[in-house]
């Protein structure tokens, strides 16, 4: 009797038929539209899936031009158009919102390892040099670690993913981001304004203050041990690229909760700036630009949708003052930046406490106990001493 005929061989038939070619179509919608640009470029002028985390290293696979802009969300609105207007450069964004180094290094040596690069913006936020897996759990997404250093089982796993599928399915609905210049900014939804910063700023002031907490812990020597042992080996293995590093224009009401929490804490800005200045000095491929020094920036909260996050107008201004290559920060401007730095947060925070500004009722900081013995600890050291020095 032929085994077709036996009524078990014909439905395992049946069902081994009926599993694979589902999965086969899977596999197939997966690959010819590869919304995440793992294998391919796109074929059409398709549109992006809105994960920066796993899209960002298949464009940087598949895309051309000559440099790259990284950092958090703090450069999301930096536009490659932009760049390519000031500075001169086909850009690629590949910014990574609420990424530590670790994510953004990632991104950076993978765009270097394709040898297209020749400069790279980099927007540095002193979190981000805090070893993310020593904060705790402050509520990041686990980081797709396997779509930047892929193995054996990336591919296959990235075709045979109903939620590749899905997202293959949205990028055919014409769903996601239309244009490349645009791609993973966020300026146009939202509100810019006085109002809509001091709205956000309480439930933004709880989540720092827990973040700060967890920095307290730390400490400066994890910030400096990712200085010393992730940024600067990277910025000298590449003299052939031109590094240009900014600080950006936070609002000077998201210094609150280092500020108030614990002197410390806040003095980690200081050295942070100090070792930039003293540190990469010597680099002929560094530049460093100080933005948070922007007072008339930082103490107007009609640029910001919250107390840390401004608006593409802002990217724009910093492009600008990049190429005329104002607020560079050098051993020799160190001294000035850090007096106005600290003079113009604590002359905020300062008349904050007292009541005597018009946001004081709306922020409620005496509702935090970090406020308690306040006085001990509105004055932040002053430390000019080198990073060696402080250690």
């Amino acid at each position: 009797m032929n085994w077709r005929q036996k009524p078990a061989a014909r439905y395992l038939c049946h069902l081994a038929c009926g599993c694979a070619i589902p999965l086969l179509l899977v596999v197939l919608l997966n690959l010819c539209v590869d919304p995440y640009r793992v294998f391919h470029a796109s074929w059409w002028e398709a549109t992006y899936p809105r994960d920066p985390h796993r899209l960002v290293p298949g464009l940087i696979r598949t895309s051309r031009y000559d440099a790259v802009i990284a950092g958090t969300s703090h450069c999301d609105n930096f536009l490659p158009a932009s760049v390519d207007r000031h500075l001169g450069c086909q850009a690629l964004r590949i910014t990574l919102p609420g990424s530590h180094f670790e994510d953004q290094q990632l991104a950076v040596e993978l765009a270097l390892q394709t040898g297209q690069v020749r400069e790279i913006l980099w927007g540095l936020d002193l979190f981000a040099f805090y070893p993310a897996r020593q904060l705790g759990d402050l509520g990041e997404q686990p980081f797709p670690m396997d779509y930047y250093r892929r193995g054996l089982r990336q591919p296959l796993n990235y075709l045979l993913n109903l939620d590749t599928a899905n997202e293959s399915l949205r990028v055919l609905a014409g769903k996601g981001d239309q244009s490349l210049n645009l791609r993973g900014t966020w300026h146009t939804r939202f509100d810019f304004s006085e109002s809509s910063a001091l709205q956000r700023a309480t439930p933004q002031l709880r989540r720092a203050w827990r973040i700060e907490q967890a920095q307290r812990a730390l400490g400066w020597p994890a910030v400096e041990q990712t200085l010393t042992r992730q940024l600067e080996p990277l910025l000298r293995a590449h003299p052939e690229v031109t590094f240009r590093l900014l600080l950006p224009p936070i609002s000077q009401l998201g210094y609150i909760p280092e500020f108030l929490g614990d002197q410390p804490t806040f003095n980690n800005r200081l050295k942070f700036r100090t070792w930039l200045a003293e540190r990469l000095a010597g680099l002929p491929n560094v530049r460093v630009y100080d933005f948070e020094i922007a007072s008339d920036i930082t103490s107007d909260l009609s640029h910001y949708m919250d107390l840390t996050h401004f608006g593409v107008e802002i990217n724009e201004w910093m492009l600008e003052q990049i190429a005329a290559d104002h607020y560079r920060l050098t051993p020799d401007s160190l001294p000035g930046h850090q007096e106005q730095f600290l003079r113009q947060t604590e002359t905020t925070i300062q008349t904050l406490l007292t009541g005597n500004h018009p946001w004081a009722r709306q922020l409620e900081l005496e509702n935090y106990p970090h406020t308690e013995g306040r006085s001990r600890r509105l004055v932040a050291t002053r430390d000019p001493s080198p990073p060696e020095q402080q250690r």
